[in-house]
């Protein structure tokens, strides 16, 4: 019992101390790790080459390409100096997600939120990997311009969320959140602003999204097949948000992890309350979250993962919750089992990034396949199975 007490009395010096040794123990040794994948088509690129991709690239994300320009300018084209910006621009988003959220909430919810949020796996991506600092960039112009927001400068707000646009279109239905009343709609001007910059993201990502292609199998669908896979995706990525299996690499840990969310739904149902910036969190859950519908995999919910853990913390009401004469054993349980399942996976998915090639001109280094079991592959397998057998076209 005195361990225990122990653990409730200090639990923000031992959560500070759980986030110093997996950014430490796990992330600074990224910086000797090499390239792979996409890094070689986005690294030593001329200015001319940057430029080009920019407007004719598969992806609308001008502000991404031209940072591995910068850095290759001002430092070199070698893995180190873009593994060292990624894990500083994360290290940004931690402190700056924290100060956000303490001024929303308070000091204890920030700080957990900031724990949890460290310890999810599906961070991996773009802290290890040098192609993924578009959600970092991205995520950084969101928590800025939601910042603006916050402190009623609404119209630099929308400047700087644009800027968040062009590192990565993801977040494309993020001015919504300016046209309602428990968001930052507070003006007929703003609203006008908001739903024209919207019309303006959208014809720029439709006009990149021509430049592209489908895959083989989603082409050959008809257009209603199209739209019920779309809602399928949405469906299935917002299911692997809560029970994230493509990051359980045994059953014990998938077990661990099981107990852990039940026990969350648990603690939220006992302690419930909302909060006055619930809404706003909730809906902006939402309209991240709607291009899950193009790609359901867990990689690319940095930023939508961060506001999902904000939104389920901000349910607790902590003065309910320590009136539970067993409010303890819970909070062990939570905190010990996560922790687990959160180290044990992020530094597992890690591995999976090591890589020796540092030459950029050299052999491409590739990797097959992200995460800790092949979830998404045999999925993906299976519905090509169904439409094959179905004949769907």
């Amino acid at each position: 019992m005195k361990i225990v007490n122990f653990f409730i009395n200090h639990y923000k010096i031992l959560i500070l101390i759980c986030i110093l040794s997996l950014i430490f123990g796990n992330y600074l040794r990224v910086l000797n790790f090499g390239f792979i994948n996409d890094d070689f088509d986005l690294v030593g690129k001329s200015l001319d080459e940057v430029i080009k991709s920019s407007i004719y690239g598969m992806h609308f994300r001008p502000i991404w390409y031209f940072s591995f320009f910068l850095i290759d300018y001002i430092f070199s084209p070698g893995a180190f100096a873009h593994h060292f910006t990624n894990i500083t621009l994360h290290l940004i988003n931690l402190i700056f997600a924290y100060h956000i959220f303490k001024k929303l909430f308070d000091k204890q919810k920030a700080l957990l939120i900031v724990f949890f949020w460290t310890f999810l796996p599906q961070l991996v991506f773009q802290i290890v990997w040098i192609s993924g600092k578009n959600d970092l960039l991205m995520n950084f112009f969101i928590l800025l311009s939601f910042h603006l927001a916050l402190n009623n400068k609404i119209k630099t707000s929308l400047a700087i969320y644009f800027l968040a646009f062009l590192a990565k279109v993801t977040c494309i239905f993020y001015p919504l959140i300016y046209l309602v009343k428990f968001g930052f709609g507070f003006s007929k001007k703003i609203k006008i602003i908001s739903f024209i910059l919207l019309i303006v993201t959208l014809l720029i990502t439709i006009f990149s999204t021509l430049q592209g292609q489908l895959q083989p199998h989603i082409a050959e669908l008809s257009f209603p097949i199209r739209i019920l896979n779309h809602i399928k995706n949405f469906i299935v990525g917002w299911i692997t948000l809560f029970f994230p299996i493509p990051f359980f690499p045994n059953f014990f840990i998938a077990l661990l992890y099981l107990i852990f969310i039940s026990t969350v739904f648990f603690i939220i149902y006992r302690s419930f309350k909302i909060h006055r910036f619930s809404l706003l969190l909730m809906m902006i859950c939402f309209v991240i979250s709607i291009t899950l519908s193009i790609n359901y995999q867990l990689r690319i919910t940095y930023t939508l993962s961060l506001f999902l853990v904000a939104t389920l913390i901000s349910f607790i009401d902590f003065n309910k919750l320590n009136l539970l004469s067993y409010n303890k054993f819970l909070k062990i349980i939570i905190f010990l089992f996560f922790l687990i399942y959160g180290a044990s996976s992020s530094v597992l998915t890690t591995n999976k990034f090591k890589s020796n090639q540092f030459d950029i001109s050299g052999e491409m280094y590739i990797m097959n396949d992200f995460y800790l079991n092949d979830f998404y592959g045999k999925f993906r397998s299976f519905q090509i199975k169904i439409l094959k057998d179905n004949n769907i076209k």
